[in-house]
């Protein structure tokens, strides 16, 4: 979605507000809701409204969301983004249904997203421009740079602001979040240097790019989705600094990028980032999604590592072996994959191991993957791979010249287009089914192993099985955060409020003591949360596709609500109203009880939920 930067509009300045008026907008522009201005400015919630309103009027706005916009251009007019208008903002077929979208249909949401500055040369366009760029030069670059950053919007489905003159930012994760957004907006910097590199030249020499990452306050449709009404943050100005502050030639970025890499993953080989945040742009193609590094030993998963090493010990005897590892997001597939593969190594035994990565595929082009191999020096494609294991001795290209594997495993295959899945299931059947001396263990490891692949695969039995990770019980995760935690035993209170969190994912368990430790316990909500949990669950909430007032408002009636309770709040029919209940409760994220009352399955889902809503449901 491609967002013109249109002239600023005619605003009043910040010397038109009262102090205290100042004091709430700027309260509101970090999301605060009115009982958190209220207690922060020590007057009562009835004032705070009072003032909400008078500022509306002041600033000629109808809702928050404008106001937020506003807030912005009023603190620095030179660097903030402008308020825009409905009929400015896109240029997708939905759009224009999107921006004539009444106020009372769109709902103000905390969106965790990327943002990405690029510029060439000086941004300010009165600045001389360095030796070696030209006008006419800065001018091509800048026709390319935004033709480039459109088609990733396009790809990714991020938003566009494309900037008068050489300069433009790109965010991701307000559309649509998805686990992969830092990624992509790196494969979007990458795009950009390689497309100039071909066709000016002369320009790209003179690229900026700075990189943040934190959380957007934007109005969104109830079923998900940016209105197209207004979006906020100080990440823009942030991104744009980062890049102003950038050699020639060189990316930029923040704390907050660096912190949510390393929650994710991505880094130059085996995970390391630079340590000053800054990264030649010629360099970028280097950055991978790798493993998470673990902290510390893989706990309460003995039954499924007994498991793998009894199907290796029967390859070895009759022949090839298959293993199928399936757990959604953060139950630790990876961890069970590299202590599966270290223990082998301690055995003497040889292991291959293939980590799938993020589809970076447009929209209108074909299928593509990369895959990482352990000890390889360049990522592969997916023909690498298949080539592998039709070879006799399934060696990886750029791997040393060892003896035949004993173990082929091949990770986060959940990440590879359905067709090229197709293309390995195949390739592993017949490696199967080939004689071999010794035998072959393969393992895969995705999220979820859908029938239709299941079909593809030979059926279950003494040489296959299907290992399901689950979640682990309290004191389990209670071990894990002591791992983290270091200095506090599996018993402290804070490692078993954790645990409680946590409720059986390892990952949040991770998360929560890496970052930001557990929830206030009286309240049950959160001040803060990092931002690669917010990621997480904000992606997997945009692919359902649930009804966004509903999950406000179970998040923030403790008490409970009933379908009957819910009709008012959603101003909809109690069909529609179940229809949107019975949707949540099948994707797992919603249950009822015996009367009917609704609860989150996960704790940690509802204090996300809580934490990122700014509109409050009416009681």
């Amino acid at each position: 979605m491609t967002v013109p930067a249109p002239p600023h509009e005619t605003t009043p300045s910040a010397d038109a507000l009262t102090v205290r008026q100042q004091q709430i907008l700027l309260l509101l522009q970090k999301g605060k809701g009115n009982k958190e201005i209220a207690s922060e400015l020590g007057i009562h919630v009835g004032t705070v409204k009072q003032h909400v309103v008078a500022l509306f009027k002041k600033l000629n706005v109808r809702n928050r969301t404008m106001a937020v916009a506003l807030s912005s251009s009023l603190a620095d007019p030179a660097t903030s983004l402008p308020l825009t208008r409905p009929a400015d903002l896109s240029a997708h077929t939905t759009a224009a249904v999107q921006a004539t979208m009444p106020a009372a249909s769109s709902l103000l949401e905390k969106r965790p997203c990327v943002i990405l500055s690029l510029s060439i040369g000086p941004r300010d366009e009165q600045a001389p421009l360095p030796d070696g760029l030209t006008i006419d030069a800065r001018q091509q670059g800048a026709r390319r740079l935004h033709a480039t950053l459109a088609a990733q919007a396009y790809d990714h489905d991020a938003i566009l602001l494309a900037r008068r003159g050489c300069a433009a930012e790109i965010i991701f994760g307000v559309q649509r979040t998805g686990e992969h957004d830092l990624l992509h907006a790196l494969r979007s910097a990458q795009a950009v240097v390689s497309d100039l590199a071909q066709t000016v030249p002369a320009a790209a020499a003179f690229l900026h790019a700075g990189l943040t990452a934190g959380l957007a306050v934007a109005s969104m449709r109830p079923q998900g989705g940016w209105t197209g009404e207004a979006i906020a943050s100080a990440g823009f100005s942030a991104a744009r600094t980062l890049s102003d502050q950038a050699p020639a030639g060189h990316l930029q970025f923040d704390e907050s990028a660096r912190t949510l890499m390393q929650s994710v993953g991505i880094g130059l080989s085996g995970g390391l980032l630079p340590v000053q945040n800054i990264l030649p742009l010629g360099e970028l193609h280097h950055l991978h999604a790798h493993d998470r590094q673990p902290d510390g030993p893989l706990r309460g998963r003995s039954l499924e590592l007994s498991t793998l090493y009894t199907l290796l010990e029967r390859a070895q005897r009759f022949g090839g072996a298959l293993a199928l590892v399936s757990g959604e997001a953060g139950m630790g597939k990876s961890h069970l994959c590299r202590a599966f593969s270290e223990r082998c190594g301690k055995d003497g035994l040889q292991v291959i191991r293939w980590r799938c990565q993020p589809a970076d595929t447009p929209h209108d082009g074909p299928p593509s993957a990369l895959l990482l191999c352990d000890d390889a020096p360049r990522p592969h494609r997916l023909d690498d791979l298949l080539a592998a294991l039709k070879a006799p001795d399934t060696k990886a290209p750029d791997t040393p010249a060892v003896v035949i594997p004993a173990v082929v495993i091949i990770d986060d295959l959940h990440w590879l287009p359905p067709s090229l899945q197709t293309r390995l299931f195949e390739a592993v059947t017949l490696r199967l089914a080939a004689p071999a001396a010794p035998g072959l263990l393969i393992i895969l490891a995705q999220r979820r192993l859908r029938p239709a692949q299941r079909a593809q695969l030979p059926a279950d039995g003494p040489m296959v099985a299907t290992i399901s990770l689950h979640r682990l019980p309290q004191d389990t995760i209670a071990h894990l955060t002591a791992d983290r935690l270091h200095s506090l035993p599996a018993s402290s209170p804070a490692c078993q409020q954790i645990a409680r969190q946590a409720h059986g994912v390892p990952l949040f368990a991770v998360e929560l003591a890496r970052q930001s430790g557990p929830l206030p316990p009286a309240s049950g909500s959160v001040r803060s949360l990092p931002l690669s949990l917010l990621s997480l669950v904000s992606a997997r909430l945009d692919h359902l596709g649930l009804n966004r007032r509903l999950l406000w408002a179970v998040a923030h009636h403790r008490s409970g609500l009933t379908a009957k309770n819910l009709t008012a709040i959603l101003h909809l029919s109690l069909p529609e109203t179940e229809s949107a209940i019975e949707r949540a409760i099948l994707s797992g994220v919603l249950a009822a009880g015996p009367d009917g009352t609704l609860a989150f399955n996960h704790p940690l889902l509802r204090a996300v939920i809580e934490y990122l809503a700014l509109d409050k449901p009416l009681s």
